[in-house]
């Protein structure tokens, strides 16, 4: 796998959020998307994208190439004055937690993937905040390269 399946990456993500178990007593993940959800979507739901704060580091060697990235997943839980939301957050950080320890390779799609760190700030879209656990995703992705000339 090179740079240029990025986007397969995204999609093995995104497969994995769907099979994530909900948590007892909650609302099952409506969505989980590749960039800003749809206007009218429902809850909870994820939405992933390129880390903006990290970027993406490639190292070329003689016979192997490296790439490592961060992908910020976004789980929306409602707007900021929806309480309930907060103990919902609570709720859904192990199961994603779960899911992602059992698959460090996404099903076989990169060398590494490994969620380092959950953030609790609101994810403003369309000016309105809303509660979210942002897990973020640290990818490596390591594999053989042929140089010619």
């Amino acid at each position: 796998m090179a740079l240029g399946e990025l986007p397969e990456i995204m999609d093995a993500i995104v497969a994995l959020q769907n099979e994530i178990e909900t948590p007892y007593d909650e609302t099952v993940l409506a969505d989980a998307v590749n960039g800003p959800p749809p206007v009218g979507h429902g809850f909870p739901c994820f939405f992933n994208e390129e880390a903006i704060d990290n970027q993406m580091d490639i190292d070329r060697g003689m016979d192997l190439a490296e790439l490592r990235l961060a992908i910020d997943m976004h789980l929306l839980f409602g707007a900021m004055e929806e309480d309930y939301s907060l103990e919902s957050r609570r709720r859904w950080v192990q199961p994603v937690l779960d899911k992602f320890d059992a698959n460090l390779s996404l099903k076989g799609t990169v060398t590494a993937a490994e969620i380092t760190a959950v953030r609790w700030s609101p994810i403003e879209l369309n000016e309105t905040p809303y509660i979210a656990a942002t897990f973020v995703l640290s990818v490596e992705l390591k594999h053989a390269v042929q140089y010619e000339g």
